[in-house]
């Protein structure tokens, strides 16, 4: 397919042009560094260049989250341009986060792990052990949608973020005070969520004036996340109608989907959207209001900010040395019934035990707190078969089911959270809860005429 080629073509480029950029960011520092960084890099073009019929398959998109959550900015700080203002004038960061030669290398060994663990994972056909097709049961045809249906769960969406908004579920900095608080958090975002994703994707099977209402239903969810003073949360929603309309590409061949204007339209609005939750949250919480100057001035300090990398860099300057196993931490932590992310908040950033915020550990930091490097390849190897199960279900769906593009549009962004912040306990309890609503969903959604089924069958 032609627009595969053009977006594989760009990529490899992109990574091409990169390398040479970086060795010139990487000229003055250590052997060590360069070759580490050097094999990062070509282990990715390599990826990439394998995954050339689907670059957004698991193995290139685990290589994208990972170079936006850490190879992107890692030359930066190993040349000293964002250590200054990334670190020592961000006040979001206040534990030992030096980006020295040593941290950095420590740090370039954990993520070739971490992606080699992760592709093991994906390769080897442990993916056929995790019976996400019986949840997702994408071998019937979905329901179409309505104008009826969009007013449905358009009040659906407004209830739900009217709740979230009064008991502060997902509200930045506040701890809900409600009972349950996490399952509601999962049924009135995540949920909703999952049903205007599947609006959306089986809208664009039924024309642009479907794709339009179901566009509308996500940034009602993206407002409702502005209000509650999240900013990375609409970044996110950006990210997740990408996939819908690129996996919508890949299985749906017979139709030919248009969906670079409406992408477009979305990209001019989210910057406002985003701009807004910024002000919100720096009148709310204070202390952030670097981050609500301007637009440009935003871009510039998530770069500083540079998520994955400087929350690895604080756990690897604590533990110190490359350790195979942590004494197996986990053990522990699980006495105190604590997590790898609340004991790095808690040790390291003087997060209250009460207190909602959480800086985190990043995605391979958390699993090399709890069980050091073998830890950090188990985890991966274990999500990269879960990722290859929700890939499968979506590719080889019947070409009228859109359950598995909304199981893969959805865990694609889960990934980019994953790797740039936290892997932990509140991840796989995120999973779960996302099958169980899957799978509620799939019988609301599935068409039963048994015609339909046994010429299926």
């Amino acid at each position: 397919m032609k627009f595969t080629k053009i977006w594989f073509y760009f990529v490899i480029g992109f990574f091409a042009i990169w390398f040479i950029g970086a060795s010139v960011l990487l000229i003055n520092s250590s052997q060590e560094l360069i070759f580490y960084y050097s094999l990062y890099v070509l282990l990715g073009m390599v990826i990439i260049f394998l995954s050339r019929r689907d670059i957004f398959s698991p193995p290139g998109l685990f290589v994208i989250a990972c170079f936006q959550a850490f190879g992107m900015n890692i030359p930066f700080f190993a040349a000293g341009y964002l250590s200054t203002t990334g670190i020592t004038q961000n006040v979001l960061f206040t534990g030992n986060a030096s980006m020295g030669d040593g941290t950095l290398v420590k740090m370039m060994v954990i993520l070739l792990l971490a992606e080699l663990g992760f592709i093991v994972g994906y390769l080897l056909p442990l993916y056929k052990l995790i019976p996400l097709n019986r949840v997702l049961n994408t071998n019937i045809p979905t329901k179409r949608v309505s104008i009826f249906s969009f007013f449905v769960l358009l009040f659906i969406v407004i209830v739900a973020g009217f709740i979230r908004i009064q008991f502060h579920l997902g509200e930045a900095g506040i701890q809900p005070t409600i009972q349950m608080a996490g399952y509601l958090q999962y049924v009135l975002y995540n949920g909703v969520l999952l049903l205007c994703l599947y609006y959306l994707s089986q809208g664009m099977r039924q024309g642009s004036l479907f794709t339009f209402l179901g566009l509308t239903l996500i940034l009602a969810v993206a407002g409702t996340q502005v209000l509650l003073s999240w900013r990375g949360g609409i970044v996110y929603v950006l990210i997740t109608i990408f996939f819908i309309f690129w996996n919508n590409q890949i299985q749906y061949k017979e139709k030919k989907m248009h969906p670079l204007v409406w992408f477009l339209c979305l990209i001019i609005l989210v910057p406002s959207f985003i701009q807004y939750g910024n002000t919100i949250r720096a009148e709310r919480l204070g202390g952030e209001s670097i981050f609500a100057t301007s637009k440009e001035d935003f871009v510039l300090n998530i770069l500083n900010r540079s998520q994955g990398s400087t929350r690895l860099a604080v756990v690897v300057n604590d533990i110190g040395p490359l350790t195979f196993t942590h004494g197996f931490m986990f053990i522990d932590l699980f006495k105190n019934n604590m997590t790898a992310t609340r004991y790095i908040d808690q040790k390291l950033y003087g997060v209250l035990t009460n207190q909602s915020n959480s800086f985190g550990t990043s995605g391979p930091g958390g699993p090399y707190v709890a069980f050091g490097l073998l830890g950090v390849m188990l985890a991966f190897a274990l999500y990269g078969a879960l990722y290859r199960s929700g890939y499968e279900c979506m590719k080889n769906a019947n070409k009228d089911n859109v359950l598995g593009i909304v199981w893969y549009g959805m865990t694609a962004l889960l990934l980019f959270d994953i790797l740039s912040e936290n892997l932990n306990i509140s991840n796989i309890k995120l999973l779960i809860a996302l099958s169980g609503m899957m799978y509620i969903f799939g019988r609301l959604f599935l068409l039963r005429r048994p015609s339909l089924i046994q010429s299926k069958l």
